[in-house]
């Protein structure tokens, strides 16, 4: 097993172990460089559910810095929820597209857009999708409804946002330019009415995101407890998935594919990164671990090569050690360096 001392292998690799506390890294900071959805920032962004806030750094942490921009909030001390172009209610992800700054404010039911990255506190947000306006947050569905967002992925100018609640993905063939503009594709439901939750070739159970590894969309489908392959980006909805991780078919949904812990199976796999498209790194939060696929799978069902937070493939182990992980919820990679953060606290 190999240990999350800092270096694991030529990888620099992000774990972050609370749900509600995410991070993108982007960009050129001095020697280190974060690259994430193919696009480089000289920005650290956080995201606080619980703090209901963003917080922007301008070059990469080093101790115990502070933040240098907060969003979300009017100053760095408040926590409050709100429902403006200002305010946030419960953020879960932040990207950039290395212009615009995107986040998925999770209980307001909307992504906010801000058309250049923030420099002020507090900063409004330019555009809004899921509402048609700043100052609405409904639970909606159809092409231009959201139901509490979560992950958002940019990829080949396109904008992808996971719809939790109403278990599907929503794409934009262009990067939107107005308030509430309606997605173009929609995978995980048979029609953009759709809202219900199943196990199918087409069907999600509340998924928590998604990834792109330059030719191949992922999709962590958490509550079916699998990992679906589209070997190219869809182009219409209800566009059925290629490959399934996790299940021995793709009608197959429960934990550890129906057995005890093991290398195909997964229980919750709430994150996925790929590593320049030639590795690919689950986080299986349940079992406590972190897999890793030696080459980018070609095939459904096809079992992990090796773990990170376990002495073997069929340990599942809770704990606190250099060794181990404690339900795991996070990770990025920048293809470049490797090392895993696990932040104080959690």
């Amino acid at each position: 097993m190999a240990y999350p001392d800092f270096v694991l292998e030529k990888f620099r690799i992000f774990l972050f172990l609370s749900f509600y506390s995410l991070a993108v890294f982007q960009a050129s900071c001095g020697a280190i460089k974060y690259n994430v959805n193919g696009i480089k920032s000289p920005y650290f962004v956080v995201t606080e559910f619980s703090n209901n806030r963003v917080l922007i750094f301008q070059s990469f942490p080093v101790g115990n810095q502070s933040a240098d921009i907060v969003l979300g909030q009017s100053t760095m001390t408040t926590s409050g929820t709100g429902l403006s172009a200002s305010t946030l209610n419960g953020p879960i992800s932040a990207v950039s597209d290395g212009q615009r700054l995107y986040v998925s404010d999770f209980s307001n039911n909307r992504v906010l857009i801000w058309n250049s990255i923030p420099t002020q506190n507090g900063q409004p947000a330019d555009l809004v999708l899921g509402q048609p306006n700043m100052t609405t947050g409904t639970i909606g569905g159809g092409s231009q409804g959201l139901q509490t967002p979560v992950g958002i992925t940019i990829a080949q100018n396109k904008l992808f946002v996971t719809d939790y609640e109403n278990s599907r993905v929503l794409i934009w063939n262009s990067l939107p330019t107005q308030n509430q503009q309606p997605a173009d594709v929609v995978v995980g439901q048979t029609t953009m009415a759709g809202v219900a939750s199943a196990g199918t070739r087409v069907r999600f159970n509340h998924p928590t995101g998604t990834a792109f590894d330059g030719q191949r969309l992922y999709v962590r489908d958490r509550l079916n407890n699998r990992i679906l392959i589209w070997n190219s980006l869809p182009t219409v909805s209800q566009q059925a998935a290629d490959l399934v991780l996790g299940q021995s078919n793709f009608s197959s949904i429960t934990a550890n594919a129906g057995t005890t812990v093991n290398a195909l199976g997964f229980d919750n796999p709430i994150a996925l990164t790929s590593v320049d498209g030639k590795r690919l790194m689950a986080v299986d939060a349940n079992n406590n671990r972190l897999l890793i696929w030696n080459s980018i799978p070609s095939q459904s069902s096809q079992s992990a090569d090796a773990v990170i937070g376990q002495v073997n493939l069929t340990s599942k182990v809770a704990g606190t050690t250099a060794q181990n992980f404690s339900v795991p919820t996070e990770i990025y990679s920048n293809g470049l360096e490797s090392g895993v953060w696990r932040p104080s606290g959690y």
